[in-house]
């Protein structure tokens, strides 16, 4: 057995970078969650870091979640300690999305090295970056199907088919759907292509939320509305390209 003696980085922001997404199993994605100072918050949950999502191969970002980040971990004299955050930063990204590229550049690298999907931690000090440790990623699930990342809801279908659906009502249900909506969606200048607008789930009935919030986000003065609000739900802060 060895001891590796390592500096510590004084951090201005650290996190992790998958080069593959855990949850969801895509490999053309890499995932990047950052917070202030070092990153041992971070690993141990006590702060949830700001999430970018960017294309292996564009490498453009698709997404970056913003999250309160009200304390961080710094190195003093007497050793590391949490620290408050600046009240007008705790909402703030602690990288910006140019600067969420670099490491992300670098862990496309490390990934080639190693041949497969790597966790990989890393810290920014001014304009250095840090790549302190990489190891192959643990646990990742199977890369979802175009179903399985859909949001299916059966808000509108309920109160009028609250049971199983017959193959005679579900082979009539399919003809009305494309007979009903398609022209809409060509007088809107959308193709959904394959993508159905109804499915069975279970044997019941669900509309595919995904398309119908496109669709409505393509309506001229609703475009910027929560779509969650009106789902109940309660969103986390998001900017996203």
């Amino acid at each position: 057995m060895a001891v590796i003696v390592q500096a510590l980085i004084p951090a201005d922001a650290s996190g992790v970078i998958f080069t593959a997404d855990p949850i969801t199993g895509r490999s053309d994605w890499i995932i990047i969650e950052a917070t202030f100072g070092l990153g041992d918050l971070l690993v141990c949950g006590k702060v949830t870091g700001d999430r970018f999502v960017i294309d292996k191969n564009s490498r453009k970002i698709i997404s970056c979640t913003i999250s309160d980040k009200p304390i961080m971990s710094v190195p003093t004299d007497a050793g590391v300690r949490e620290m408050p955050v600046d009240p007008h930063l705790v909402s703030t990204t602690c990288i910006d999305q140019p600067a969420a590229l670099r490491p992300a550049e670098f862990a496309g690298k490390v990934e080639a090295e190693f041949g497969q999907p790597q966790d990989i931690e890393w810290a920014v000090s001014g304009n250095q970056i840090f790549l302190l440790q990489s190891r192959p990623i643990t646990a990742i699930s199977k890369e979802k199907s175009w179903h399985d990342r859909q949001i299916w809801s059966n808000l509108f279908a309920q109160e009028v088919m609250p049971d199983v659906v017959t193959p005679l009502t579900w082979s009539f249900l399919q003809n009305l759907m494309d007979d009903f909506f398609d022209p809409i969606f060509r007088a809107l200048c959308m193709d959904r292509g394959d993508h159905p607008v109804l499915d069975r789930i279970a044997g019941r009935a669900y509309f595919n939320a995904n398309i119908w919030i496109a669709v409505i986000r393509a309506l001229p003065g609703v475009r910027h509305y929560d779509f969650t609000k009106m789902a109940g739900s309660r969103p986390r802060p998001s900017v996203e390209r």
